[in-house]
């Protein structure tokens, strides 16, 4: 347990403002221990997520046959989403049916870590919204599953879930607007940097 704590404390100071006097080997460490799925995108990036498609991790994704991955990007009104003990979702992006009235998140967590070392959730912001709500849900702590309370930026949130558990959210399809864009992140402090993706309405 120690191990990946020493992990995300790492990943963390990387990205603080004393990155800067890190070498190119502990750099490399980090990028190494970490290993985020697809291409990386920081909350407030906005020309990022355009190009990211639906894809399903795990050491036998590469041998995927075209109708299993025709699957895991289909337009959908339910998702299923796993995590585990490393900083990834086993999707990138969520295409979400405009024919939807509500839509299920359901995630599993196969690792077997703790909530409290290596904890996630899911949440949809807005992506012009995403930044702000990690930081204040960070504020708010683990009671509050990392998620300000009544923040009206957050559009749909699971509580937090550690190794082992489960858990779903449903919301209403009425709560997005085709116009905007969509980030989904899990808000465990230092994990929304690599633990995002982009929701898409089509």
């Amino acid at each position: 347990m120690c191990r990946y704590i020493f992990i995300t404390s790492l990943f963390v100071l990387a990205l603080s403002t004393q990155a800067e006097d890190l070498t190119s080997e502990q750099r490399s460490a980090i990028e190494f221990r970490i290993k985020p799925m697809g291409k990386v995108c920081l909350l407030g990036q906005t020309d990022c997520g355009s190009d990211l498609v639906a894809t399903v991790s795990g050491g036998d994704a590469g041998s995927q046959s075209s109708d299993e991955k025709a699957s895991s990007s289909a337009k959908s009104c339910s998702f299923d989403i796993e995590v585990g003990d490393s900083l990834q979702f086993n999707i990138e992006a969520m295409s979400v049916s405009a024919s939807c009235k509500d839509i299920k998140v359901n995630l599993r967590h196969t690792g077997n870590m703790p909530a409290s070392a290596m904890g996630h959730n899911w949440v949809l912001t807005k992506d012009s919204d995403s930044a702000e709500v990690a930081s204040d849900g960070a504020d708010a702590g683990m009671d509050s599953d990392y998620v300000k309370p009544e923040d009206a930026r957050v559009i749909a949130y699971t509580p937090l879930i550690g190794g082992g558990e489960s858990t779903s959210i449903t919301f209403s399809f009425d709560k997005l607007d085709s116009n905007s864009e969509y980030i989904f992140f899990c808000s465990f402090p230092g994990h929304s940097f690599v633990m995002r993706g982009v929701l898409k309405i089509t």
